[in-house]
């Protein structure tokens, strides 16, 4: 369907079930890193995530966007040219 923001663009929404889905996922998600960092105290956890955010950082990599969609945006903006 149209944006309500800007009627040049689409929006896309989840349906229900995709709804569902994408929770279902993030239980999954928090479990296997729970299990992954069960044997981790919460100071080396804390120390674990400031230094995965500080090579995430040092990449460019934006949080919440997988790193093949810069990959995309490029090949993208080579198509264009």
């Amino acid at each position: 369907m149209r944006s309500s923001k800007d009627r040049r663009n689409y929006a896309l929404e989840l349906t229900t079930a995709g709804k569902r889905k994408l929770a279902e996922i993030g239980r999954v998600g928090a479990e296997h890193e729970k299990d992954i960092c069960g044997v981790l105290s919460e100071s080396e956890r804390a120390e674990l995530i400031a230094t995965l955010r500080r090579l995430a950082n040092d990449q460019g990599l934006i949080a919440g966007v997988h790193p093949g969609f810069r990959s995309l945006n490029r090949a993208r903006g080579a198509e264009a040219s």
